[in-house]
């Protein structure tokens, strides 16, 4: 994306209101990724009915990363009907009714958890994703201490980074042969055999 790309769409989106997403609209079907990655990014800044309504509905999704950071995201998340492969939710957001619903209507592929301190420990474990999940990144998480859910999903890619010293990885003695733990030492050490494989490229 160009840097006057960048510019205009920075000035239209602090126009705000049904103007701005009207303008906005119009860059939604261009190739370029980082142009609607960017648009993605603007979201938290409008109604969020409104714009998934106006600027993501028709939008390709399937190579940006949409970031939740709002109950009413993601519910409209839900409203799209189709498949958003890849998300990062706050940490915050795990304590939400119906967040794992949402993201598996969405079909997520790819999920991405930032800071979770505080979370409660019930709803930081890993039991509950969705069955379309393939990798799964978490980000300073203090309150994960189990990852036992993992044995018998999908999953094919664990990143922790920042985790707690407390968190058990004994649950990944019995993980899929799939599952890989890139850049994670003591995580790659618990899988059967000591398993070690190039990360996949989502």
């Amino acid at each position: 994306m160009s840097e006057q790309a960048e510019v205009t769409l920075t000035a239209i989106a602090r126009i705000g209101g049904e103007a701005a997403l009207h303008k906005l609209s119009d860059y939604k079907a261009l190739p370029d990724r980082e142009i609607r990655q960017q648009l993605v990014l603007m979201w938290q800044y409008f109604d969020a009915r409104a714009f998934a309504a106006e600027v993501l509905a028709g939008m390709p999704l399937d190579d940006v990363t949409v970031q939740l950071t709002s109950s009413g995201q993601m519910t409209c998340l839900t409203g799209l009907r189709r498949p958003v492969p890849r998300i990062h939710v706050p940490g915050y957001l795990l304590e939400q009714p119906g967040l794992m619903d949402a993201l598996a209507q969405a079909s997520v592929v790819a999920l991405d958890i930032g800071s979770a301190s505080g979370v409660s420990r019930e709803r930081s474990q890993t039991g509950r994703w969705t069955s379309t999940l393939r990798r799964l990144t978490v980000h300073a998480c203090d309150r994960l201490t189990d990852v036992s859910g993992l044995a018998g999903g999908a999953i094919e890619e664990l990143d922790l980074r920042r985790v707690s010293s407390r968190l058990d990885y004994g649950g990944l003695a019995e993980a899929p042969s799939r599952l890989t733990c890139p850049g994670h030492a003591v995580a790659r050490r618990a899988l059967p055999g000591g398993r070690r494989r190039c990360a996949r490229r989502w």
